[in-house]
């Protein structure tokens, strides 16, 4: 019997601190050979595993990770070991091995344990496939950050590489998949065993045990063989994942100078499945609407996504995989690289989609972050597996990827990669840091990146440059931007290019300098005058600024000459002044008002959101709502006239992607200008058969129809949600069903997020609409509150934290109290939501914060 690390530490007066977080490095692993027998239908498994270990010293006892694993023998150097001395400490996630002899040099260690699949979607997990009309078992691995030892003991830290060598016995009917090659294949009484080719090293947690019933698409990308695998009724929508697959490996094998270093690349959709992706090395696993489309039936925006989710786990085969950060606190070096780095590919293969536009609108969210008190360093410290798991968030993702777009542009793109391909070859197969990285960039570019990084990833926050101008001389001073106008000695080094046209030019001209000092004048080359100054020129620097009143003047007067990203830029940096109160929302709705008639996509989906928020936090009265609504008449009316309702031959992806925003923001914020009989017609074409609306425009039509409240539309919309055509489907009955207000059916849509009707990676989206929604808010509050248990249980911690992350859309000071009350409670609180409830907070302080300081102005505004 297993000892407690209680008991161990009273018989042998050994410490046990579960907050220290990390393994002693005095005993290195080298090798796993492990073989994993599966039971899905029963979620139980079996396993056994031998490591070839390296001591550095004389130690006379082990630790290794280890959860939720009964382990039934241990053999230490051919030592069987006494259970007594087995010693498990289930807060630190550790069993420590007290060993007979001292370990020194090379030995080995094996463990047979037996182990539970859960339904969490973590470690080794239990999901719910197809086989004909009958449900079957399969199960899936999800080992990031620190599950691998939910599957085997094992070091379950990134920086303790080491090979796999595989071996996998599974019910007869399913297919067992790997990171690598199967070297055979037998079965034999209803059991299908498989040994797989030994992996590179790498860490634990990029670890692959998959067992369902899938069928394969497949093409050869250089010497690699790249496959999509999913379920039977599923695989006819693979091929435009595989052709996204093979333009990014193609790609990256050129950018990194290192080909692809395994045999094979499996693409595997999963039927459950927590996350976007996971980059697990030579089979990524996915949620199957991040790979599958159907050509007849997916819209441009789901072919959008699919691009970029595809390319951005191919990136971490590279970044993450092949070079791997050596703690959690450089997560960012993983998953800002290949945020950027996806987006550069799929502009590489359709530069007509013009995604840098969305990579632009991304970094509002962070932006938004590092307004609040809150907010955190990229690079931050992180010990506790619920701390690491809290690192997965907007400032890792797409606050870094922009930090790495602004250094790019800094250093230039040749050095910039000439620098990452050192840096790649040199610590191939190893871990790094981030100073790893800015050396490397340093070195290539010859410039300060390491000085320059260190500020941006040691400290929290966001810059916001204050500029003006006499005669030629640009003054750039630099503040901590903060929505609540608090005040902060912070300071950066801020590449900052400006681009600007002088008076008598035609063409603009740009400057770039460094900002890094409190106050810089900046001479602009040229003869002339200034016309007009822009001080993040294609918004490629993150960074806030704001324009005096004569720059502001001209830059609004000049719009037409500034790109689309620079007029949606333009007009962000004076919302999120009219958020911090520093600008009446009257005056942003006149400067909002010039830009009537502009068809870009990033304005017209940018101007939907202002008007958005407008409508749920300061729209009140009769009076003010009609004004909104004959403003976004005249604002998106015209524009609706001229796209229509049909997508038009020939016709670019960017109208395509706009006219749904238009007629959505119609009919939300102005319904009466809806042609109600325009509705009707399309949703009845739409269910008799989805494929005769334009993908893009179901979710209009769905969503305006939901408004209605038809109990029986409600429940056709909650029988097509059981049965869709393709995971888009399903997505878009998810957000149709949550526009139902009327209190029986928001119940009952309520009642679903418990049930199996919606799975448990998909039951925490619909919190996101309902709880910012005025007309559903507050019940669906009062509903989370007394099923918090229940709904926390089944979405599991990550569901929880994105649950209470949408509640920041509860704006009142009532709701503000109850949710840190409710949250903060010891039998209700999420560890790993911890930062994420403060910034929910600081949100709904925002929000309260907007509606005093916007009441009057607003009001105002709204009278005739």
């Amino acid at each position: 019997m297993m000892r407690t690390a209680a008991a161990a530490a009273e018989a042998l007066n050994l410490p046990f601190d579960a907050s220290a977080g990390r393994l002693s490095k005095a005993v290195l692993p080298d090798r796993y050979d492990l073989r994993l027998s599966l039971d899905p239908e029963h979620a139980a498994f079996a396993g056994k595993v031998r490591i070839a270990l390296d001591s550095k010293i004389p130690a006379r006892r082990l630790t290794l990770h280890a959860l939720d694993l009964a382990l039934t023998a241990v053999t230490v150097a051919g030592r069987r070991l006494d259970p007594s001395k087995v010693v498990v400490d289930a807060k630190a996630e550790t069993v420590t091995l007290l060993l007979d002899a001292p370990l020194k040099g090379r030995a080995e260690v094996e463990i047979e344990y037996t182990g539970r699949m859960n339904e969490l979607m973590r470690g080794l997990y239990k999901s719910r496939g197809r086989n004909g009309d009958k449900d079957e078992a399969w199960s899936f691995t999800h080992l990031e950050p620190t599950h691998a030892r939910r599957v085997l003991p094992c070091f379950d830290e990134p920086s303790f590489k080491a090979s796999f060598k595989l071996t996998l016995d599974v019910p007869a009917g399913l297919t067992p998949l790997s990171n690598m090659p199967p070297v055979s294949d037998t079965v034999l009484d209803g059991r299908r065993t498989v040994v797989f080719q030994e992996t590179p090293k790498m860490s634990s947690y990029l670890l692959a045990v998959f067992a369902a019933r899938l069928e394969a698409r497949a093409r050869k990308a250089g010497k690699t063989v790249l496959a999509v695998r999913a379920a039977p009724d599923q695989i006819a929508q693979a091929d435009f994942a595989l052709d996204a697959g093979v333009h990014a490996l193609t790609y990256l094998n050129k950018y990194f100078a290192v080909p692809y270093m395994l045999p094979k690349l499996d693409m595997v959709a999963a039927p459950d499945f927590a996350s976007g992706a996971m980059e697990n090395w030579g089979a990524i696993l996915y949620r199957d609407t991040s790979l599958l489309i159907d050509p007849g039936l997916s819209s441009d925006a789901a072919k959008r996504r699919v691009a970029e989710v595809v390319s951005h786990e191919i990136v971490h085969q590279w970044f993450g995989n092949l070079v791997t950060m050596a703690w959690w606190n450089d997560l960012w070096l993983n998953e800002a690289f290949a945020t950027w780095l996806a987006f550069k590919i799929v502009d590489s293969w359709k530069p007509a989609w013009k995604v840098w536009d969305e990579f632009d609108q991304s970094k509002r969210s962070p932006l938004s972050i590092d307004a609040l008190p809150g907010t955190r360093p990229v690079r931050s410290d992180a010990a506790t597996p619920a701390e690491i798991q809290a690192m997965f968030d907007p400032m890792a993702y797409q606050k870094g990827g922009a930090l790495l777009r602004m250094i790019e542009r800094y250093v230039g793109e040749a050095d910039f990669r000439r620098g990452i391909q050192a840096y790649m070859k040199r610590f191939a197969y190893k871990n790094a840091e981030a100073s790893d990285l800015a050396d490397a960039l340093g070195k290539a570019s010859g410039k300060p990146v390491r000085k320059m990084m260190d500020g941006w990833l040691a400290q929290g926050g966001v810059p916001v440059i204050s500029v003006s101008a006499k005669r030629k001389t640009v003054t750039l001073t630099q503040s901590r931007f903060s929505a609540f106008n608090l005040k902060a000695d912070t300071r950066w080094s801020i590449p900052v290019v400006v681009r600007y046209r002088l008076k008598g030019e035609k063409k603009a001209r740009v400057v770039k300098t460094l900002l890094d000092a409190a106050t810089k004048g900046v001479t602009l080359p040229g003869p002339g005058e200034i016309a007009w100054v822009y001080p993040n020129a294609n918004e490629t620097g993150y960074y806030r600024f704001q324009l005096d009143a004569p720059l502001l003047f001209a830059a609004l007067s000049r719009r037409g000459e500034l790109t689309p990203v620079e007029r949606a830029g333009l007009l962000n940096n004076l919302w999120a002044q009219v958020r911090a109160g520093n600008l009446p929302v009257a005056s942003f709705l006149d400067h909002l008002a010039a830009f009537r008639g502009d068809a870009s996509r990033l304005i017209i989906e940018d101007a939907f959101g202002y008007l958005k928020t407008i409508r749920q936090d300061l729209s009140e009265t009769d009076a003010e709502r009609e004004a909104l609504a004959a403003f976004a008449a005249d604002f998106f009316g015209p524009l609706a006239k001229k796209l229509g309702w049909d997508k038009k031959k020939g016709e670019s992806q960017e109208t395509t992607l706009t006219r749904p925003t238009v007629w959505n923001a119609l009919a939300l914020l102005a319904p009466r200008s809806l042609d109600e009989n325009e509705v009707t017609a399309r949703l009845k074409k739409y269910l008799a058969d989805p494929a005769s609306l334009d993908s893009s425009l179901s979710p209009v039509v769905l969503t305006a129809a939901a408004r209605r409240n038809d109990p029986k539309l409600f429940d056709s919309f909650r029988a097509r949600l059981g049965a869709p055509r393709t995971p888009e489907q399903k997505s878009l009955m998810l957000r149709a069903l949550a526009e139902f207000t009327e209190p029986a059916l928001l119940g009952r849509y309520l009642a679903m997020t418990l049930s199996d009707e919606i799975r448990a990676q998909d039951a925490w989206t619909p919190y996101v609409w309902l709880l910012s929604n005025p007309d559903t808010r507050e019940r669906s509050w009062a509903f989370v509150k007394a099923n918090w248990k229940e709904l926390s249980s089944k979405v599991g911690p990550r569901g929880a934290t994105r649950v209470i992350g949408a509640a920041g859309g509860l704006v009142s000071e009532a709701l503000k109290a109850d949710v840190g009350a409710f949250f903060r409670a010891p039998e209700n609180e999420i560890e790993m939501a911890r930062k994420t409830l403060d910034q929910t907070l600081e949100s709904i302080g925002l929000g309260l914060r907007f509606k005093r300081s916007q009441k009057s102005s607003f009001a105002e505004w709204s009278r005739p």
